[in-house]
């Protein structure tokens, strides 16, 4: 079984600046580079002047510069990188008066760019009596990201399921101007020896499209990745799927182990108790069809924690059980 990657902001972050985060495309040796051709609703990412503005201006529409096909051929030849631009966004929504203040150093990219704005439509910033007013704004541009090109993903060791190890592992690493993996650091381990050996053992054998900047130029870039190994989640980190034919037996290893490791630390650490919790708040009819008539009622948000250890005492009484009817008990 192979482990998906479970990133912050995709499969790896990549540490550009505090504020820009890039989400690279990282799903195996086929995976393409990945190119942006809508833009998030957070795009504005500086008002010059906020002391006319009670209301900063909001993304409706319009392209990133990926979609170009000047653009795109640089991304499919390894090229990342991030233009900022600024642009004064008039009461109409529409954007004027564009500069690159921090360009690509490419022309055709930077046009592109500029182009892509020229499309842009944005909800106007509004004074303090409400009235659509222009200012000037900044817009970050992301272009491009990471592509690997060989190794996996790491696999689940079998010796680990027995043991019912289980745990969020998170590795810096630099990937060099030749798309290598180089200086690994274990930032935050599982615990368990084998599964970070897995994971190490794993990011050893991958190398990536060697990455350059916007200009071409050879590049090292450090990222962070991140990986969470549990049965609960199954393959792919499938909650939903795997949840429902996840044995109180595994449950229990996978649970006693994590308890062993993280001494003092309390059950909401445990990532399945975490999900659940957020299931119960936001959606709780998709953890299963209706409790069976006579029964207590189901967790519910402020149930949750009951639940929790009612369906950990029913495992212990009955480990052939399916976990999930057993919380599902309330």
């Amino acid at each position: 079984m192979k482990r998906a990657l479970r990133p912050t902001m995709g499969a790896a972050t990549l540490l550009l600046s505090p504020a820009v985060s890039v989400a690279q495309s990282d799903g195996g040796a086929s995976a393409p580079a990945r190119t942006t051709s809508a833009a998030p609703a957070g795009v504005v990412s500086v008002i010059v002047d906020r002391s006319a503005v009670r209301s900063p201006p909001k993304y409706l529409s319009g392209k990133m510069p990926g979609a170009d096909p000047v653009v795109a051929a640089a991304v499919a030849d390894g090229r990342m990188g991030r233009l900022l631009a600024e642009a004064t966004v008039g009461a109409d929504g529409a954007l004027s008066d564009i500069v690159l203040i921090e360009p690509s150093g490419d022309a055709g990219i930077d046009r592109a760019a500029i182009a892509a704005l020229q499309g842009w439509k944005l909800s106007p910033g509004r004074d303090a009596a409400g009235k659509p007013v222009a200012v000037r704004a900044k817009f970050p541009l992301p272009v491009g990201g990471l592509r690997r090109i060989e190794g996996a993903n790491p696999e689940f060791p079998d010796a680990a399921k027995a043991f019912g190890h289980n745990g969020k592992i998170v590795v810096r690493a630099t990937i060099d101007a030749a798309g290598r993996i180089v200086e690994p650091h274990v930032e935050e381990s599982t615990r368990s020896d084998l599964l970070d050996a897995a994971t190490l053992a794993a990011m050893a054998a991958w190398r990536y499209a060697p990455p350059r900047d916007l200009a071409g130029r050879p590049l090292r870039r450090e990222v962070r990745f991140e990986f969470e190994f549990n049965q609960a989640a199954g393959d792919g980190d499938n909650y939903l799927a795997a949840i429902r034919s996840y044995r109180c037996d595994t449950f229990l290893r996978e649970y006693d182990w994590w308890t062993s490791v993280h001494g003092g630390e309390k059950p909401a650490r445990f990532p399945l108790y975490s999900y659940l919790r957020g299931m119960q708040l936001l959606v709780p009819e998709v953890l299963g069809p209706p409790r069976p008539a006579g029964s207590k009622p189901s967790a519910g948000f402020m149930g949750h924690d009951t639940s929790w250890t009612n369906a950990v005492a029913r495992c212990r009484a009955a480990p052939d059980a399916i976990f999930l009817a057993e919380y599902r008990k309330g």
